[in-house]
């Protein structure tokens, strides 16, 4: 009975990795709840079976014996922050459900960090988790790929207004949701391809960080160019302790580069049916650049493979990369500083980008300037616990809907800015509480050994980084929650090689 049970948690986890993100709704409209109400039935009927089957004394000793981590108590802190702040709450109905914020109010966070305490303790078989990531990754990408080119399967498309159909696809709904999912898990493959050890594995590593990249396109977005750059330069870091994975990345970088052919090629067969491609994404794709890209990583790929012997890695290669790396990062602040003071400086299309504006951002300009408006004219107790969970849209329509609907034409009901929406929203102890899960992550597993935890976690830093451009939303963050449980999990095993 207790082998039924156990089974049948990780079971509903397999469900979440590979069913979940292909469940939708009959129009767009309904994306967000139907991904909100299947979630919470596939989580709650984990963690029922997980609890039952160790009974909850059972459970409860199992988390004594084996103690709590840095990451659990900041995850108990978080939730404690976010419980308290909607004890303090003016709008305590809406902070516990969170009706006015895509439901993701105190309710649903405690199913969350349910999630992460069953999924950090129950026993997971990596290639099982691998394989059905996959599955459903791929899956969505595709489905995705195909709607960009023109064709409205299931007539999704159609069922949105014409002017605002652009900004979805896939079975997630809106565009920037999209990205968001595509940062969280691409860079699981980009790291795994470089890190895995077996032959097999590392091919469909390598496979499937060429669908993630074909979804980057795809999902045309500023945000998700971000996410993909951070994980980068986080997988270069972790290749240069090797001539292998050195290698290995120089294939990755390789296969990007294939991977905006294969789009390009795609995209011309198709260009009267298919999307608009952004400034950024017309340049990657069409300009010169990738071009170039090709030629220089085929050639540094020819040199590597020939001198693999003769490759010195380590201290010296790490530092100059940290060199390059920062001056790099001092050049894009030298321009947005030249864009800011000198009007007169341009950087033809890359201005949307460094002159920051109330409109930069489509709007996000305006709607971060009144979130740290309203956030600084809070009482003392609203600057520490918050205004309550998933209150920001009902703070920034009181406030400022005026505003919106004369400066904008539309209303902002989220930060557009998951770090700024959670300030808001539970204060600085909840912002605290919530990093301090992240860096946590972060610290304990960049160094591990075993590469599973460092490749969840390199997904995790990526999405963190994008996520500083959308809105806090049950699609994608309950995916954040499940992968920080299978970063901070330490009952895995290998069986039945891919």
């Amino acid at each position: 009975m207790k082998d039924y049970k156990c089974k049948a948690s990780q079971i509903c986890l397999v469900l979440i990795l590979m069913i979940y993100p292909l469940i939708f709704s009959k129009t767009y409209s309904g994306i967000l709840e139907i991904k909100y109400i299947s979630f919470t039935i596939i989580a709650v009927t984990m963690i029922y079976f997980y609890v039952m089957e160790k009974c909850v004394f059972g459970f409860y000793n199992s988390c004594a014996k084996a103690g709590l981590s840095i990451v659990d108590i900041a995850m108990l802190g978080f939730i404690g922050v976010m419980a308290v702040s909607t004890i303090f709450s003016d709008y305590k109905i809406e902070a516990f459900t969170g009706s006015c914020s895509n439901n993701m109010g105190l309710l649903y966070y405690l199913i969350l960090v349910g999630v992460y305490f069953v999924v950090s303790r129950m026993f997971i078989n990596k290639n099982i988790i691998i394989a059905a990531l996959s599955i459903g990754f791929a899956a969505t990408v595709i489905f995705a790929a195909i709607q960009f080119m023109g064709v409205d399967i299931f007539g999704l498309i159609s069922s949105i207004n014409y002017d605002l159909s652009i900004n979805y696809l896939s079975t997630l709904g809106n565009t920037n949701i999209y990205s968001s999912f595509l940062c969280l898990i691409t860079p699981v493959f980009m790291a795994g391809a470089v890190l895995s050890d077996d032959f097999s594995k590392r091919a469909l590593f390598y496979f499937m960080s060429f669908v993630g990249y074909i979804g980057l396109f795809t999902a045309n977005t500023d945000g998700g160019y971000a996410g993909f750059f951070t994980a980068f330069v986080l997988v270069l870091f972790i290749s240069v302790n090797s001539k292998y994975r050195i290698t290995r990345f120089l294939y990755l970088c390789f296969m990007y580069c294939l991977s905006t052919v294969v789009f390009l090629v795609i995209h011309k067969a198709n260009y009267e049916n298919a999307r608009p491609l952004s400034a950024i994404t017309k340049f990657m794709v069409y300009g010169q650049f990738t071009k170039i890209l090709i030629i220089l990583f085929a050639i540094l790929i020819c040199l590597v493979v020939k001198m693999k012997s003769k490759i010195v890695t380590g201290y010296r290669i790490r530092k100059t990369i940290r060199i390059i790396i920062a001056a790099f990062f001092c050049l894009l602040l030298v321009l947005a500083i030249l864009a800011n003071v000198n009007k007169v400086f341009s950087l033809g299309f890359l201005d949307s980008y460094f002159k920051f504006t109330k409109d930069w951002g489509t709007g996000r300009g305006y709607v971060w300037n009144w979130c740290f408006t309203i956030f600084k004219d809070g009482n003392i107790i609203d600057k520490i616990f918050g205004f309550g969970p998933g209150t920001c849209g009902i703070k920034l329509l009181s406030a400022y809907g005026n505003e919106m609907r004369y400066s904008l034409g539309y209303y902002f009901t989220t930060a557009h800015n998951e770090f700024l929406e959670i300030l808001l929203n539970t204060g600085f102890l909840g912002l605290i509480s919530y990093v301090s899960i992240m860096l946590s992550t972060i610290i304990k597993n960049l160094k591990d050994k075993d590469y599973f935890h460092i490749i969840f976690t390199v997904g995790i830093i990526s999405y963190g980084v994008q996520s500083m451009f959308i809105v806090l939303q049950p699609v994608v963050v309950p995916l954040v929650f499940v992968f920080f449980g299978l970063a901070n999990n330490n009952k895995m095993y290998d069986s039945k090689r891919l």
